[in-house]
């Protein structure tokens, strides 16, 4: 009797091993998809976002040396900063942040900040919490999707692709097409007898210029980023345990996917409209 209750209690210290083994794999799993998903969403974003913001200061510096600020606000700014904000209180609407107060723009702004969206949230809200993340980073991406929206109602003939469901997969190629394309649209002469393609380079010039995040917004970015990421560990937990094979995480990554080429295709442009204002500015030296 005293052996079979040895025994029956080894068995019992074997299952717990066993199933404590279980759960560091899966935790060990949970993590490592985790960082690879981050790393898909997150890594490109930032990348892109970073080069794109380097362009949109470039844009306004250069503008603003030409004109001086209130000029470029009068005739550029006053568009992007309103983009820029609009943009952040869109977010706001969408993770249930109430705007106490936007400004669009400032004719006459005082250092830097042409516009502000002041805006507070239940801080034991994790949805909330976690929209401070896209609030602050939403001008880059809506940024670059009011650009893509413009080509496509004024001038579709200079876009890569036919439709956002036509956007292919982010690789070397891919890059490559939106780059010849872009370059040969842009400097296409037949293209400038169109008033839609100025109104086009106009708006694209406006919103480019203010794709950008300030101070402020990137804090927001990383505190709402290490939510997003748990949200992600939880999403991929699930995934692996009640959901597997669940189409949640390559749903996300197909529209990430269609983001990236178009903030891609936004790069590009802006980085052949500001090449010859960077030439100028060289040769002025």
């Amino acid at each position: 009797m005293g052996f079979a209750n040895g025994g029956g209690f080894l068995e019992y210290r074997r299952y717990r091993i066993s199933v404590f083994i279980q759960v560091i794999d899966l935790i060990i799993a949970t993590i490592v998809n985790t960082a690879v998903s981050s790393a898909l969403i997150f890594l490109p974003t930032a990348i892109l976002a970073i080069l794109i913001q380097k362009l949109s200061g470039e844009f306004e510096r250069l503008t603003i040396r030409g004109m001086g600020r209130r000029g470029y606000m009068v005739v550029f700014g006053w568009l992007g900063s309103s983009m820029h904000e609009l943009s952040h209180a869109l977010m706001c609407k969408v993770f249930r942040h109430k705007v106490d107060h936007i400004r669009l723009f400032d004719l006459n702004p005082d250092g830097n900040r042409a516009g502000y969206v002041r805006h507070r949230y239940n801080t034991r809200s994790i949805y909330q919490k976690a929209g401070i993340f896209f609030i602050a980073v939403a001008p880059v991406f809506i940024g670059a999707l009011v650009v893509y929206a413009a080509a496509m109602i004024l001038v579709p003939e200079i876009l890569p692709w036919p439709s956002f469901k036509d956007i292919p997969e982010t690789r070397l190629d891919t890059f490559a097409n939106v780059l010849t394309n872009t370059l040969h649209e842009l400097v296409e002469l037949e293209n400038y007898q169109n008033w839609a393609y100025y109104l086009f380079l106009y708006i694209l010039f406006c919103v480019g210029s203010a794709m950008k995040l300030s101070a402020a917004d990137l804090r927001g970015a990383k505190t709402g980023g290490a939510i997003l990421a748990g949200g992600l560990f939880v999403i991929n937990l699930i995934d692996l345990t009640l959901l597997s094979g669940s189409p949640i995480l390559p749903a996300i990554t197909h529209v990430m996917i269609g983001i990236y080429n178009i903030m891609l295709m936004v790069l590009v442009m802006n980085l052949i409209l500001l090449a010859p204002f960077l030439l100028i500015a060289w040769l002025r030296r």
